[in-house]
């Protein structure tokens, strides 16, 4: 590479010579028994011979310098700096528990108020309904029903049963057949209620709601079973004050 780059320096050198203008015609080189002659360019060709002649001196100086660079073993590229990567996937990284609450509605409490109306569908052949609202002694029970069921006897009632009292195995003896009634716990003593009324509790326990009808076993041994051939319900709002 080195001997390529001093070739071109010296024909660039040579080119130079012929191109430009001097006294006394062509050069003439003795030494010893060599003798050498460089005519002179004339004309337009001293123009692309001089730039030529440059540019062989240009790419010698050029190539020498790369070689000598070389030689020097220097990074010839800037060393690149990268940017830290995260290492850590997204998965690695701590989160957190998100809190939650154990808080657990509970069921209304024995003698509470609750001064919200709770509306219930009653069927009628479930004997004794479980509304599932707890109650005490001394509060208020007020109660509004609506809507129509039938007993198994003609015809079809609303809430206040039929219009003549029955005795009978009925919740409530000598009531309404077909009328709404409750109760207060398993044991309670039953209550007529009808379309509307406001009863107070009489002990501590779980409301219950059925129609009055015959209790007397019928489709089997269990009391109650009479209930089985009723159809329809009624929609009662209850109120604990």
């Amino acid at each position: 590479m080195i001997a390529f780059a001093l070739v071109l320096v010296v024909t660039g050198a040579v080119l130079l010579i012929l191109a430009s203008p001097r006294k006394g015609g062509d050069v003439k080189i003795e030494q010893g028994e060599m003798k050498a002659t460089f005519p002179e360019i004339t004309g337009w060709a001293k123009i692309p011979t001089f730039v030529f002649g440059l540019a062989c001196i240009g790419l010698g100086i050029w190539m020498g310098v790369s070689v000598f660079v070389q030689s020097l073993d220097l990074p010839t590229t800037a060393p690149t700096i990268s940017a830290p990567t995260n290492t850590t996937s997204p998965t690695e990284t701590p989160v957190p528990p998100i809190p939650t609450s154990t808080f657990m509605p509970s069921p209304i409490p024995t003698g509470t108020p609750t001064e919200t109306p709770t509306a219930v569908s009653v069927p009628a052949n479930v004997y004794w309904y479980n509304t599932r609202i707890a109650v005490k002694q001394g509060q208020q029970l007020e109660f509004t029903a609506s809507g129509t069921w039938f007993s198994g006897i003609e015809p079809w009632t609303g809430p206040e049963g039929n219009s003549q009292e029955q005795c009978g195995a009925y919740p409530v003896p000598c009531g309404n057949l077909g009328a709404l009634v409750g109760k207060v716990g398993d044991n309670g003593t039953p209550f007529k209620i009808g379309s509307f009324s406001i009863q107070a509790t009489p002990a501590d326990g779980i409301l219950f709601l059925a129609m009055n009808d015959n209790t007397s076993p019928c489709s089997s041994d269990a009391q109650g079973s009479c209930y089985w051939d009723n159809i329809g319900s009624l929609q009662v709002t209850i109120t604990v004050r």
